[in-house]
């Protein structure tokens, strides 16, 4: 018999039309979720086809779907069981495909659409933004003034015209937004400053509880004593926005980027229409619509309906929920781990059902030793103040008055915890610090598969990744870098392509033989180029003539080339880039050749990640899938490395947090690097508030400064959020790498850590690791250290 602590038994039998449960980290929400399930079907004589689980990821889907069906087996309720495990227990995304799939002629839509993948939809809009600005350039003068602001930027960087456009589009897309509000923008100056007035006022009245008193507009003194009556300390940003002010320059940008924009969202949403395909955003709104002017077709349908991870629902997905109809809906999610808003997630959609709901909070943490209960602790409860919510560790006798716990050290049930590890860097090389102190774990006889090393974001992995890599330490690449289409095995398939549909082409073609793939040498392709210059013709033209000489291995290199490369590139035109790139492979063995380069494996899976990427576009054919992968190059499109070992795999796995939410692993090692901040920008899109604000350097509207605090503040909040959950990861030990401290801002995560504080008891909570001094104790730690030569 399972047992439960009261809080999670309140939470498994509460009942109420809507429920929340607060559930911290490591408060074993899923245990709660699949115990409620359970009950449905066990005491309520529910079916699995009327429960609608909604999980954040498929992964999460497929582990809650197992052991649901893993308990009601051992209930003897095989038949539920085998529903459970096809039955409605998904992403929200999968949840809106399966909806129009199964009512296309209601939702107006073919059933047979297929679901562009998440990497493509920008390509889409994209590609719908040159051809807006092409079409309107010409004959619209506002159109002509966004050009004029921002056409000379560097395409190469993807913050070109083109490139905000498409973000205008996306951004209000996530909001919720339909066209008609860009719509709205489009018609003049005076509605552009419309939109940045009532935007104001909407950040006022948030601010103050309350509408801006009558002429709020132009009496700055009047917001200011409002302010203080109520004692909220005045935010800067007030007094650069009041009294209004505005500029005929940037209200004509705004209209241009707005009538680009539009035509760029119709004309996308044209192309879906024409090849029956819909992204992520147009199957949450499609299926939104769908529910709301159909709220019969699912009547009945679902008695229950559980949403986990509720506080990183974006807008769109709280429509598609409420428009569910169900009997019960359970939102469980903790506000304290909600790290996704730059994806679209209103943390604050969530927070508002604490009063209008029945809530439940799981206060205990099952997985995080005491020592890291207190550094989190240390941190987060002088930030977050009233709104940090204390977890308990699960062999605490009680909590004092005062919020701390008083341990049970007797306790035979109680683990000796190990004390958090303070690894102090120095200004040398990160990476081999941080892969000497992995060294070190690993001397201890931690197993490499126990240790996941967390970072903030892809651009720290590389560094990391060599270090390790110094020192021999096997280590996963699932998240390795974000420059994967910059890979030089990448330029070198896209280089075959190239010369395989144009022979001609000199760069291409000589790229191509001194590539692995072909390899001849530096001295053999220089004296073929030498050749086909003093010659006036190609280098291809060149490799038939007789005046030339190779030494043996490039003669064996251009005999296995040619065997090879005139067959295909005569079919290049009409065969599928896959085809193309499956017998290329098959007739150079290429996986075979790139074995014996240096991390060989990765090589092998960067390439088959590229077959995979060619089968995804079966329309493409060699010089059109050539051209894509050189796009996403240009854009410098964020993509990791492919995945190299398994989870099982013995190895140091290394990721980033946002990778990490919902997932924990013996020891963590926390490169607790800050932020570098917010930087200036020259265009803030606004999707909650419809608004686009341009700006110069010398010329920022007032709206600017409202929406730019709101959007600074917003991020670093998010920020801190991000480092409290890479600290609750940790089952059992958590090593915080701290990079040096002098030029630490207030409140990053270097200040923060810094915060930590040993304290007193019979064991240890903070144990110290520099990389440059003797042993040392100090302020009632245990401090080991490492020398580093």
């Amino acid at each position: 018999m399972i047992s439960f602590v009261p809080e999670q038994e309140e939470a498994i039998r509460a009942d109420s039309e809507t429920l929340v449960i607060r559930a911290g980290a490591g408060a074993g929400k899923t245990h709660v979720l699949v115990s409620r399930y359970l009950r449905y079907v066990c005491e309520e004589s529910g079916t699995p086809e009327e429960i609608l689980a909604i999980t954040f990821t498929r992964k999460a889907a497929a582990e809650m779907r197992l052991r649901i069906a893993e308990e009601l087996r051992k209930r003897d309720l095989e038949r539920e069981a085998r529903l459970a495990l096809s039955g409605p227990i998904t992403t929200v995304h999968a949840y809106c495909e399966r909806l129009l799939r199964e009512y296309p002629f209601e939702a107006g839509i073919d059933p047979d659409f297929d679901v562009l993948s998440e990497d493509s939809a920008p390509d889409l809009f994209r590609r719908a933004s040159e051809r807006a600005i092409h079409e309107l350039t010409a004959e619209d003068e506002f159109v002509r003034a966004a050009v004029e602001q921002y056409g000379d930027r560097n395409p190469l960087s993807g913050d070109d015209l083109a490139g905000k456009i498409a973000r205008i589009v996306t951004e209000f897309r996530t909001a919720g937004r339909t066209p008609e509000r860009l719509e709205e923008l489009t018609e003049s100056p005076a509605a552009v400053e419309r939109s940045w007035e009532y935007r104001i006022r909407d950040l006022l009245t948030e601010l103050l509880g309350e509408p801006p008193p009558d002429g709020w507009q132009l009496d700055l003194d009047a917001v200011l004593s409002l302010l203080a009556s109520k004692k909220i300390r005045k935010p800067a940003w007030v007094s650069k926005a009041l009294p209004l002010g505005t500029d005929p320059t940037m209200t004509a940008v705004a209209v241009g980027l707005a009538r680009l924009g539009l035509l760029a969202w119709r004309i996308g949403l044209a192309e879906m229409r024409a090849g029956n395909f819909l992204d992520f955003s147009e199957l949450e709104l499609r299926a939104c619509e769908l529910l709301e002017t159909h709220p019969h077709l699912l009547e009945g349908k679902y008695r229950w309906l559980l949403v986990d991870e509720a506080q990183d629902l974006n807008p769109l997905q709280y429509r598609l929920i409420r428009a569910t109809p169900t009997r019960s809906l359970v939102l469980v999610g903790d506000p304290q781990q909600a790290i996704y808003g730059f994806r679209g997630a209103r943390r604050e959609l969530f927070i508002r059902q604490f009063d209008a709901a029945l809530c439940k909070t799981l206060y205990t943490n099952w997985r995080n030793p005491r020592p890291v209960l207190h550094v989190v602790e240390s941190i987060f409860k002088s930030i977050w103040n009233d709104e940090f919510v204390q977890m308990r560790h699960p062999h605490a006798r009680e909590v004092d008055p005062f919020g701390e716990e008083v341990s049970n050290e007797s306790d035979p049930g109680a683990e000796r915890s190990e004390p958090v590890e303070m690894w102090h860097l120095d200004d040398r090389s990160v990476g081999i610090q941080i892969a000497t102190g992995v060294h070190e774990l690993i001397a201890e006889g931690i197993p490499p598969r126990d240790i996941t090393i967390l970072l903030r974001s892809h651009a720290d992995v590389e560094p990391i990744a060599m270090g390790l890599a110094s020192l021999s330490i096997p280590y996963s690449e699932s998240a390795t870098g974000r420059h994967y289409f910059s890979r030089q095995e990448v330029l070198d398939v896209g280089s075959v392509l190239k010369a395989l549909w144009d022979p001609k082409s000199d760069l291409h073609l000589l790229a191509t033989l001194r590539s692995p793939i072909v390899g001849v040498s530096a001295d053999g392709a220089f004296a073929l180029a030498l050749h086909a210059k003093s010659g006036g013709i190609s280098a291809y033209e060149a490799l038939g003539t007789d005046e030339l000489t190779f030494d043996k291995s490039d003669l064996r290199a251009l005999d296995a080339f040619s065997s090879w490369f005139h067959r295909l590139s005569r079919r290049i035109e009409w065969l599928p880039a896959w085809q193309i790139l499956s017998e290329l492979a098959e007739a150079t063995s290429l996986d075979a050749r790139l074995a014996t380069l240096p991390h060989g494996d990765q090589l092998i899976a960067n390439v088959r990640q590229m077959f995979l990427y060619a089968c995804d576009r079966p329309e493409m054919n060699g010089l059109e899938f050539a051209v894509w992968l050189e796009n996403k190059r240009r854009l410098r499109t964020q993509k990791g490395d492919a995945a190299v070992l398994s989870d099982s795999a013995d190895a140091v796995r290394i990721t980033t947090i946002h990778q990490a939410k919902g997932l924990e692993w013996p020891v963590v090692v926390l490169y607790a690097k800050s932020s570098a901040g917010s930087r200036w920008v020259d265009l803030l899109i606004d999707g909650d508030g419809g608004v686009v604000v341009p700006c110069t350097q010398s010329t920022k509207v007032s709206c600017y400064h409202a929406v730019a605090a709101q959007r600074e503040e917003h991020e670093r909040a998010e920020d801190r959020r991000l480092l409290y959950v890479g600290m609750t990861r940790a089952k059992r030990r958590l090593c915080i790498a701290q990079p040096p401290s002098a030029k630490a801002k207030r409140n990053s995560w270097v200040d923060l850590v810094n915060r930590i504080r040993p304290r007193s008891g019979p064991t240890p909570m903070i144990r110290v690791r520099r990389f440059d001094r003797e042993p040392t104790e100090r302020d009632g730690s245990t401090v080991s250290t490492h020398t580093t030569k």
